[in-house]
Protein backbone atom coordinates (compact mmCIF):
# COMPACT_ATOMS: atom_id res chain seq x y z
CA UNK A 1 0.00 0.00 0.00
CA UNK A 2 2.80 3.14 1.28
CA UNK A 3 2.34 5.91 1.76
CA UNK A 4 1.10 8.54 -0.22
CA UNK A 5 0.72 12.73 0.11
CA UNK A 6 -3.08 13.49 -0.21
CA UNK A 7 -3.14 16.94 1.54
CA UNK A 8 -6.82 18.60 2.16
CA UNK A 9 -6.73 22.29 0.79
CA UNK A 10 -4.73 22.45 -2.00
CA UNK A 11 -3.53 19.51 -5.01
CA UNK A 12 -0.36 17.24 -4.73
CA UNK A 13 1.37 19.38 -7.23
CA UNK A 14 0.65 22.58 -5.52
CA UNK A 15 1.64 21.34 -2.09
CA UNK A 16 4.70 19.40 -3.43
CA UNK A 17 5.37 22.96 -5.61
CA UNK A 18 4.74 24.68 -2.02
CA UNK A 19 7.30 22.18 -0.03
CA UNK A 20 9.65 20.34 -1.87
CA UNK A 21 12.62 20.54 -3.43
CA UNK A 22 12.49 19.47 -7.16
CA UNK A 23 15.35 17.05 -8.44
CA UNK A 24 16.09 16.25 -11.73
CA UNK A 25 15.68 12.27 -10.86
CA UNK A 26 15.47 10.13 -8.16
CA UNK A 27 17.85 11.00 -5.29
CA UNK A 28 20.83 8.40 -4.48
CA UNK A 29 19.04 7.57 -0.94
CA UNK A 30 15.40 7.53 0.81
CA UNK A 31 16.40 10.24 3.27
CA UNK A 32 18.80 13.33 3.19
CA UNK A 33 19.14 14.31 6.40
CA UNK A 34 15.66 15.45 7.74
CA UNK A 35 14.07 15.94 4.12
CA UNK A 36 12.77 12.31 2.56
CA UNK A 37 12.59 11.85 -1.14
CA UNK A 38 8.74 11.96 -2.64
CA UNK A 39 8.03 10.51 -6.33
CA UNK A 40 4.96 12.46 -8.13
CA UNK A 41 3.53 9.40 -10.41
CA UNK A 42 2.00 10.05 -13.53
CA UNK A 43 -0.60 7.51 -13.44
CA UNK A 44 -2.93 7.11 -16.26
CA UNK A 45 -6.09 8.61 -14.47
CA UNK A 46 -4.45 9.95 -11.60
CA UNK A 47 -1.53 11.07 -10.12
CA UNK A 48 0.57 9.76 -6.88
CA UNK A 49 2.20 11.64 -4.20
CA UNK A 50 4.66 8.08 -2.67
CA UNK A 51 6.26 8.76 0.28
CA UNK A 52 9.47 6.70 -0.20
CA UNK A 53 9.92 5.90 3.18
CA UNK A 54 12.79 3.36 3.17
CA UNK A 55 15.73 2.79 0.66
CA UNK A 56 14.08 0.05 -1.18
CA UNK A 57 10.91 2.11 -2.15
CA UNK A 58 13.17 4.13 -3.42
CA UNK A 59 14.37 1.72 -5.83
CA UNK A 60 10.85 0.23 -6.46
CA UNK A 61 9.84 3.76 -7.55
CA UNK A 62 13.31 4.15 -9.75
CA UNK A 63 12.78 0.82 -11.63
CA UNK A 64 13.70 1.53 -15.46
CA UNK A 65 11.10 -1.29 -16.34
CA UNK A 66 8.07 1.23 -14.75
CA UNK A 67 7.79 3.53 -17.94
CA UNK A 68 5.00 6.01 -16.15
CA UNK A 69 6.26 9.73 -15.67
CA UNK A 70 7.73 10.94 -12.57
CA UNK A 71 9.24 14.22 -11.30
CA UNK A 72 11.00 13.69 -7.92
CA UNK A 73 11.47 16.08 -4.73
CA UNK A 74 12.67 15.93 -1.66
CA UNK A 75 10.95 17.04 1.13
CA UNK A 76 11.15 17.95 5.38
CA UNK A 77 9.73 14.66 7.10
CA UNK A 78 8.34 16.93 9.71
CA UNK A 79 5.77 18.64 6.38
CA UNK A 80 5.46 14.97 5.10
CA UNK A 81 4.21 13.70 9.10
CA UNK A 82 1.99 17.20 8.92
CA UNK A 83 0.42 16.72 5.93
CA UNK A 84 -0.04 12.92 6.03
CA UNK A 85 -1.32 13.25 10.00
CA UNK A 86 0.92 12.53 12.93
CA UNK A 87 -1.50 10.25 14.28
CA UNK A 88 -1.90 8.41 11.49
CA UNK A 89 -1.31 4.61 11.77
CA UNK A 90 0.23 4.59 8.38
CA UNK A 91 2.09 7.36 9.14
CA UNK A 92 3.51 5.82 12.35
CA UNK A 93 3.86 2.41 10.49
CA UNK A 94 6.04 3.73 7.44
CA UNK A 95 7.85 6.75 9.22
CA UNK A 96 7.73 5.61 12.99
CA UNK A 97 6.77 7.57 16.02
CA UNK A 98 8.19 10.97 16.74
Amino acid sequence: MGLYINPDNMTKEQWLAKHGVPLDGPPPAHKDGTRIAICLVFNPMFTAAAVAYSQQELEDFSRPEDFRPKMWYMVEEAKVREVCGEDNEMTKYYLGRT
